[in-house]
Parts: structure tokens; sequence; C-alpha cells
């Protein structure tokens, strides 16, 4: 055999195997492209649940303090009218004492999702002690300041936005 029949024998081989290591190679890639889009799929459904779960229980914490805020001035109205202690006051003041339970059953549950974001679970913690801690001032003293209630919720809505955006991996 001479140096041009090895070559031609090379040439056809090469011709022959290019496209099989194309393939192979193509292949490979592919599995790894489709394991990594599955794993980005399964972190941002993670995301988004916990983001999910996250909003529902500041929503939740909102309604309650929206609710409780509505039923001190119901009860306001009451005292000024001297009947705080008719039944109708007696009903208010006992869904107050409720809705305060509840305002710190959804602050403890906001606070406890942020076990997978440390960094803002300090802030969130103070933002919900201050703001609770503001109502039952309120709610103990029958008088308070709403304007300090309502700029410590301002306060918490903004720090929940931050943290929602971060469980969004926005």
């Amino acid at each position: 055999m001479n140096i041009e029949n090895i070559a031609s024998i090379g040439t056809l081989i090469a011709s022959f195997l290019t496209p099989i290591i194309v393939a192979i190679i193509g292949l490979i890639i592919t599995r790894k492209i489709e394991v990594i889009k599955n794993n980005t799929a399964k972190q941002k459904d993670w995301e988004t649940k916990w983001g999910d779960i996250f909003f529902d229980s500041f929503r939740k914490l909102q309604e309650s303090i929206n609710e409780i805020i509505f039923q001190l001035e119901k009860l306001n109205f009451k005292v000024s009218q001297g009947t705080q202690n008719d039944e109708e006051g007696t009903k208010i003041q006992l869904h107050i004492n409720g809705l305060a339970w509840d305002i710190k059953r959804w602050g403890l549950h906001l606070v406890s999702q942020l076990v997978f974001l440390p960094e803002m679970r300090g802030e969130v913690q103070n933002s919900v002690h201050s703001l609770y801690g503001s109502i039952v001032e309120i709610i103990n003293n029958r008088q308070g300041n709403m304007d300090k209630v309502n700029i410590e919720m301002e306060n918490l809505n903004k720090i929940a936005r931050e943290a929602h955006k971060q469980f969004m991996g926005l």
C-alpha cells in the first residue's frame, strides 16, 4: 500500500467518523443543557413557592392590622358615645383582643419564613415587633398615635417587599 491509498482510507474513515463524533458530542451537550434547565426550573419553582407563602403571610398580617385599626376606630366612637361597655362595645373589644393575637401569630409566621433569608430576618422581626408594640399600646391605653402605626406599616411594607423580591430571585 502506498501513501496515497492510506491517505484515501484515512480520509474515508474521517469523513465517516466525523458526523458520528459530532452527533455524540451534540447529545452530551444537549443532556447537560437539559439537566441545567431542569435544575434552574426546580430552583425557580422553589423560590416562587416560598415567595408566595411569604406574601400570603404578609397579606394576612396586613389584613389583621387593617381590621384592628378599623375596630379601634369603632371602639373610639363607642367611647365618645359612652357606650363602649354595651353588648356591641364588648364584642368589639373581644374582637380587638383576638385580632391582636392574629397580628402576633402572622408576625411570627412571617419572620419564620425568613429562615432562607437570614439577612432580612432581623429587620423584619424588629419592624413587626415595633408595629405590634404600638398596636398593643393603643389597645392597653385606649388611645395612641395612629400615625406612628401607619409609618411602621409603611416601613414593614418596604422591608417585606424587598424580602419578597429576594425570595423571587429578582
